[in-house]
């Protein structure tokens, strides 16, 4: 009986993103009164709750006091279930406000994105830097701050990393994120750091350590307090190079989201979960995996947002927008995805409100309710 009345709220749900939303293009600020009963809503929340393909979205600019609705994460179509933060670490008081307002009206979590680099990057004390110029004399000032000298062993190195990854956990919880994005790319030279890194330029500095071992220590700690380990309720999850992430970190994480940017053919989708199946396999299963792989697309050129993305090919033959075609891909595996998003999605609600959001998502939930 449960899960009938969720698939029917499902099948109410679908369609509310285009209702929802159309009242509020008007670029001035509106009054977000409830438009809808509290039913509509209970089911809301109990939909969220389900076991389902969710809908994401990395969203810059956030501002609930802007005089428009394209800053405010109210103004977001409703049925989007995650909303990663891509701006300030640390969050107003108006920006506490709507973050705990969205998830108790509408179930929508916010999480907030940490480039995983260099111990200390975001939370330390301005003063500890202040004055030093240099990339690699702030990474050691950083370094020594949280007890990473540079004659530290592997125990003082793993205590300091340790104490840094609680200190993020902290800033989280005292922000109230509902959890914790790590943004891992050590392949890419504006990603690197001495935790995900060996940086020669950096000093003899690593007493035995590696990468890995520094990476794993690092989730670890954060795995206490976030993430399916930590029985918390509280979300930890991974984006960018994953299947390169230590296979011992893989199973911390809730969700394994994919820069699949400006890709052309649907099946490219295959091609990246089958990466992460082949990285993880010893760990976890193919339902597991696939279960908890986001794929997105980057709407921060103005070429992509404002077409939904690049033109996809479908396996079929025909062609749609890669939103679309990301929100109903179906995993070779013959197992639900994660979900779909975009990075920048609040460039979306320039085209009509969100309008290739909110197609994607109705396409989404039709093709899973006739999979039923």
């Amino acid at each position: 009986m449960k899960k009938n009345i969720i698939r029917l709220s499902a099948l109410l749900l679908a369609a509310a993103p285009l209702a929802a939303c159309d009242d509020w293009t008007e670029p001035e600020a509106q009054d977000f009164t409830q438009r809808f009963p509290e039913s509509y809503y209970e089911n809301l929340r109990a939909y969220k709750a389900s076991d389902h393909s969710i809908t994401f979205g990395w969203f810059g600019g956030w501002d609930p006091k802007a005089a428009t609705t394209g800053s405010s994460l109210m103004g977001i179509p409703d049925s989007v279930d995650l909303v990663a933060n891509w701006a300030s670490f640390y969050l107003t008081e108006e920006q506490k406000a709507e973050a705990k307002a969205v998830k108790a009206k509408k179930g929508t979590d916010v999480v907030v994105t940490l480039l995983l680099m260099d111990i200390g990057r975001t939370i330390t004390p301005d003063e500890v830097t202040a004055g030093i110029t240099g990339k690699d004399e702030i990474a050691r000032a950083m370094r020594h701050y949280w007890g990473w000298s540079d004659d530290a062993d592997a125990a003082e190195i793993e205590a300091a990393i340790r104490k840094y990854a609680s200190a993020v956990v902290d800033v989280v919880l005292e922000n109230e994120y509902t959890g914790l994005d790590l943004d891992y790319e050590p392949s890419y030279s504006d990603h690197k750091g001495n935790i995900v890194n060996d940086l020669p330029s950096q000093g003899d500095i690593y007493a035995g350590t590696t990468p890995a071992e520094r990476t794993f220590w690092f989730v670890d700690e954060c795995g206490r307090r976030l993430g399916p380990k930590s029985d918390s309720g509280k979300l930890l999850i991974v984006d960018g190079e994953v299947a390169k992430m230590p296979v011992g970190t893989i199973e911390y994480f809730d969700y394994y989201i994919l820069q699949t940017y400006s890709l052309s053919y649907q099946s490219n989708l295959d091609t990246r979960l089958g990466a992460l199946i082949g990285a993880f396999s010893d760990v976890l299963d193919e339902k597991t995996i696939t279960n908890r792989t986001i794929v997105c697309e980057n709407f921060e050129p103005e070429a992509l947002w404002k077409n939904g993305g690049t033109t996809y090919v479908l396996p079929d033959g025909s062609t749609t927008n890669s939103l679309h075609g990301m929100a109903t891909w179906q995993p070779y595996t013959g197992y639900r995805k994660g979900g779909f998003g975009a990075y920048q999605m609040q460039n979306d609600f320039k085209n009509d409100c969100y309008k290739y959001y909110r197609e994607a998502i109705h396409a989404m939930n039709e093709l899973e309710n006739a999979n039923e």
